[in-house]
Order: structure tokens, then C-alpha cells, then sequence
């Protein structure tokens, strides 16, 4: 690997600029003492207010080891963030590009009230950071023990806003706050197999990147208070594709890059897991699945309170009935690899694999048989995919051509004959797409909602 490359990180507070730095080569392995060799890249970070001391020492002690804030003893600019006192605009953030790899592969809280005040570090974030800038023409920089090119700017340093652009609200005009995020390319070959890095090899444009098919990860700070290492978009070498996430606690929405540019419409994100009933008394029961420990807690009405923990990090909840017991198994899915993981009531495990890089999953009870299908949405070409429990035949339904990105799955019964139907809802238009067959035609597409709204369909009368 070559040496160590540079590029300015600047956080603004009343139009002033302040350094900040990370970076270095990718591995899977750190610790704190490798923050310390001098090695970093930097970036612009832009800011309302400048951060106080307190604020500083407090991100270091809830930030993992390994990344460190600290005061740059620069002066700043006339009308500024003074350069003492209570008001520092200046911080460092020194942290190896792989230790930022392994952080955002973890799940941060930020929702826990900082020391000094009741607002947390989520709350200044939302409050202050107003955006991310990069300059400079961006490259592929080669590469970690998985094979991955980590996406860079200039002279090699972290991309965080890709292409160069600021991060900006396409209807508000201001800097985008949702999220932090950081771009990486996992290289493959035409055949299908991961490229093995070279150290001859450690920096390369996209364009010389030949017959390699890349997809992209974006991982991000996002405002539901976690870190999720789940989104992700699939697309060529070269270009801007829609982003996708399949892993998040709440509702939400990502605002998504094409060419260069923000989407006219955001692209809706939704949880993977309804209510259910868990302990198999006709009433369903509150449940959370927590992402950081990958720990089901459910409230059952007749059991009480149960735990149990069922996957890893990365993994979705998937929660259904998959023995037909009448009782809510803890499943996940796990976009790595495609696969199912399921905990059966009434015990032993399911374990297969079902769907590709880039599905959604979509688990429900689709041949009527009263155990839940795997399914999964594939917002690529407008395709589902389910895997009948009855039979083990796997079926397709092809909805067309069209931009199904921005439509968020919503399978149920919806003609009351005991089997789930595929179905969709676009969050642009507030329109509802219900069943359809091989042809593209629908076989219900009735608009109902507003652009924005979050779908939430059930028997809400009762008459099945």
C-alpha cells in the first residue's frame, strides 16, 4: 500500500471552517493505539453552532475506541468560533478508514442524554450538522481482506458524499442531517468471483475497474439513533444508483442520488416486522427485535414477558408463522448471503436460502396453507419471489417494467380468501397496487393516501 494521502476536513459554524481528519488502509482488525500513528484523511464537515468543550470530551468518552475528537490549536477566521473559552469550532477526528469500516459495521446509540445537558448527541447532530462536502474527482481505492475497493476522492481519502456534491435537501435547500455515510465497492469479476487486491493495484479510478461488476454499500448514521450496515445499492461501475435499505427500526425516509443529483422522490423505508401474536392466544402481542444486541423482547399476553436472542448483526427481522402452530416464530433474514433463519415454536430451526442481493423480504402466508412463505421483493425489475410451505415450489410474479423503487411491499389477504396477495404502495403518489399476474396488469390500482404517507394495511372491520 502506498502512503498515506490527505484531503481537508472542515466543520462550518457561521460560514468558518474547521478541521477535522480520518483515514488509512482497510483491515478487519484494530484497536485504539493505531488512532494515534499520524495517519488520517480529512473531509468538510458543515456546522450551525460551534461545538463546546464539554461536547468534545463527552464524544470521546461515547464514541468506540479507536476514534478520537480533539480541538485544532489553529486560530479561525474573524467572526468565528473563538479559538478558546466555551466555543470551539475546531475539532480533529482521527480515525483509520478500516476502524471507520468496523465502527459502521456496529450498531452507535445516540439517543443517551449527554452529560452536561438533556439534549443528546443525536440531538446536536440533527441540530447542527448541516451536511458533508468532498472535492475532487473520486476513486476506488484497493483494497481489504474481503475484497472489497473502498470508493475515494482525490488523492485516495474517504468519500463520504459521493461524487463531491453536498448532501442537500432537495425541498427544503438545506444540508441534509439524516445521515453520515460511507461508500465502499465490493469488486467482483465477470465470472462471479471476489478480485483478490493487489498491493501493485491500491488506487484505481472506476473507469479502469474493466470487467469487474461492483456493488455498492453505503453505511450510515441514520436518524432512528443507530448505525446500520444494511444499506446498500446494486449498480454498475461508474454510475449512481438507487439506494435501498432492508434493516431499520422505524419509518423513515433516504433521499436517494441518480446521475449526480438527488431523486425527486425519496425513497421510502419502513421495519420488517408487523405485530404478532408469539404465545398463540388469538390476541397479538407487543414485540421489538433490538438491532445493537439482536435480541427479540416481547410482551406476551398470556406468557408475559419473553426474550430471546436470534441472529447477528446486519440481519432483518422476518418474524411469522413458519410451523403453522399459531404462534409467531423469531426469524431473520440475512441480506449477506440471501439467507433465512428461522426459530420454530415448537422447536428445531429452518435454515435455507432464498432470494439475491438487493430483495426486500416479504414473508407471508401465500398458498393458504397457514404457515408463512418465504418471499421476497425484488424492487430491481418489480418481481416476487415466494417459495410456497405447501409444495417447496417456488413461484414468480412479474409486474413489468417501471420504477418500483420508491414502492414499499405490503403482501396481505386482501379479497379475504386466505392467502396473502402481492401488493405495493408508492409513497410518491399514494397509490395502492394489488395481485397482478406474468402480464404487468393489476389486478387492483386504486390511489388512496397522499405522497409521504407510511402504509399500514389490516381487517380493520372485521370481515376477513
Amino acid at each position: 500500500m502506498t502512503g498515506p494521502r490527505r484531503l481537508a476536513l472542515a466543520l462550518v459554524a457561521a460560514g468558518v471552517m474547521a478541521t477535522a481528519a480520518h483515514g488509512g488502509p482497510a483491515h478487519e482488525e484494530w484497536d485504539a493505539a493505531d488512532a494515534a500513528d499520524g495517519v488520517r484523511y480529512t473531509a468538510d464537515l458543515v456546522a450551525r453552532t460551534c461545538p463546546p468543550r464539554a461536547w468534545v470530551e463527552a464524544v470521546n468518552r461515547q464514541f468506540p475506541s479507536g476514534i478520537t475528537f480533539e480541538h485544532d490549536p489553529d486560530p479561525l477566521a474573524p467572526g468565528g468560533c473563538p479559538a478558546g473559552g466555551s466555543g470551539y469550532a475546531l475539532t480533529r477526528l482521527q480515525a483509520k478508514v478500516y476502524q471507520s469500516l468496523h465502527v459502521m459495521r456496529r450498531y452507535m446509540v445516540f439517543d443517551a442524554p449527554l452529560p452536561w445537558t438533556r439534549s443528546s448527541l443525536w440531538d446536536w447532530f440533527r441540530q447542527s450538522v448541516l451536511g458533508i462536502v468532498f472535492t475532487g474527482e473520486p476513486h476506488s481505492w484497493c483494497c481489504d481482506a474481503s475484497g472489497r475497493i473502498h470508493v475515494a476522492v482525490g488523492e485516495g481519502s474517504l468519500l463520504l458524499a459521493p461524487w463531491g456534491d453536498t448532501f442537500m435537501d432537495p425541498e427544503s435547500g438545506e444540508g441534509l442531517h439524516q445521515f453520515i455515510a460511507l461508500l465502499v465497492h465490493e469488486a467482483r469479476h465477470a465470472n462471479g468471483t471476489s478480485h483478490a487486491c493487489a498491493e501493485a493495484a491500491d488506487d484505481t479510478t472506476l473507469g479502469e475497474m474493466g470487467a469487474w461488476a461492483a456493488e455498492r454499500y453505503l453505511f450510515a448514521w441514520w436518524a432512528d439513533h443507530t448505525v446500520t450496515p444494511s444499506f446498500w445499492a446494486p449498480g454498475a461501475a461508474g454510475l449512481a444508483p438507487d439506494l435501498y435499505l432492508d434493516a431499520l427500526r422505524r419509518e423513515g425516509e433516504a433521499l436517494c442520488r441518480v446521475g449526480g443529483r438527488f431523486c425527486e422522490d425519496a425513497c421510502p423505508i419502513r421495519p420488517s416486522m408487523p405485530p404478532g401474536d408469539y404465545d398463540g392466544d388469538g390476541r397479538a402481542d407487543p414485540a421489538v427485535y433490538r438491532y445493537a444486541n439482536q435480541t427479540w423482547y416481547v410482551n406476551a399476553s398470556a406468557l408475559g414477558p419473553l426474550t430471546s436472542r436470534w441472529g447477528t448483526l446486519g440481519d432483518v427481522p422476518v418474524a411469522g408463522d413458519y410451523d403453522g402452530d399459531s404462534r409467531r416464530d423469531f426469524a431473520v433474514y440475512r441480506p449477506a448471503g440471501s439467507s433465512w433463519l428461522v426459530s420454530l415454536s415448537g422447536g428445531g430451526r429452518l435454515e435455507k436460502a432464498m432470494g439475491a442481493t438487493g430483495d426486500v423480504p416479504v414473508p407471508a402466508d401465500y398458498d393458504g396453507d397457514g404457515r408463512a412463505d418465504l418471499a421476497v421483493w425484488r424492487p430491481s425489475d418489480g418481481s416476487w419471489h415466494v417459495e410456497r410451505s405447501m409444495d417447496g415450489v417456488r413461484a414468480t410474479v412479474q409486474w413489468g417494467d417501471g420504477d418500483w423503487t420508491r414502492w414499499v411491499p405490503v403482501p396481505g389477504d386482501y379479497d379475504g380468501d386466505g392467502k396473502a396477495e402481492p401488493a405495493a404502495f408508492d409513497r410518491a403518489t399514494g397509490t395502492w397496487r394489488l395481485g397482478g399476474g406474468n402480464d404487468g396488469e393489476a389486478s387492483l390500482a386504486r390511489r388512496f393516501g397522499e405522497r409521504g404517507d407510511v402504509p399500514v394495511p389490516g381487517d380493520y372491520d372485521g370481515n376477513g
